[in-house]
């Protein structure tokens, strides 16, 4: 168990990596601040071309684990316009679980995190965006408790999200051909599972809990200060071994 709190003091440097991107695209949200920022700044990148397709669409807590190129994903590129990670978790139930107030009889897509798009229309993401800005602006519409269990923000955008992708991919679904792919992302508990990409998101508690080291304190049980140390020490199955050799490399750089 762990506990987020505003009133935390955040770690300063928990992002301070990121500044240093060589692949980072600034984009202006035009006044937007919520979670549909991510979704504007997608089709706004289209819209100006410093993005093209295809391109892949994921959690930014992922590694990648084998590359995309040269496999039956950039093979079916252009036979399907969306090829996403299927979560058989992610279905209609768990959704209604969750406080999602739509009957959505149209049907359901078990969307895992990750999307490779390709062939897509600009109007498409133009669609997103506006669905979005609608669940932000209407949560009610949407979700029966637009707060309960959700009390998290950085959940509840990241489910808010994911809604919208879902119920926009349904709403075109007469123009999109997809495939769903099983062994596109694994969690760090996977073990012996080959994989694309591994999500990370959820953690390895309490041994590696992502959020913990947002915070200057530390309320959450752990004996490592930074991620990068708490993750170089797991070898609890093959995938946090596979994580660990990536984290120790790292480290190494880093000291030179």
């Amino acid at each position: 168990m762990y506990s987020e709190s505003s009133e935390d003091p955040l770690y300063k440097n928990f992002c301070n990596n990121l500044k240093t991107h060589k692949r980072i695209i600034q984009y202006d949200c035009d006044g937007f601040f919520g979670p549909e920022r991510g979704l504007i700044g997608l089709h706004e990148v289209l819209k100006t071309e410093e993005l093209s397709q295809p391109f892949t669409f994921l959690r930014s807590d992922m590694i990648l684990m084998h590359p995309i190129g040269e496999t039956s994903i950039e093979e079916d590129a252009n036979n399907y316009e969306i090829q996403f990670s299927r979560n058989p978790l992610m279905n209609l139930q768990h959704f209604k679980e969750h406080g999602i107030a739509n009957d959505h009889e149209g049907g359901w897509i078990e969307l895992g995190n990750v999307l490779c798009l390709n062939n897509i229309e600009l109007s498409f993401f133009e669609r997103l965006c506006h669905r979005m800005v609608d669940i932000t602006s209407n949560k009610e519409k949407y979700f029966k408790d637009p707060y309960l269990p959700y009390k998290n923000k950085k959940v509840w955008e990241a489910f808010a999200e994911k809604v919208c992708w879902i119920m926009t991919i349904i709403e075109n679904i007469k123009n999109l051909r997809l495939k769903g792919i099983t062994d596109l992302e694994i969690s760090l508990y996977n073990n012996y599972t080959a994989s694309f990409l591994i999500d990370y998101s959820d953690g390895l508690p309490p041994f590696f809990i992502k959020n913990t080291y947002k915070y200057e304190n530390n309320y959450y049980f752990t004996n490592f200060e930074t991620p990068f140390k708490a993750l170089s020490d797991r070898f609890d199955t093959t995938t946090t071994s596979y994580v660990s050799n990536i984290v120790r490399n790292y480290l190494k750089e880093i000291k030179k």
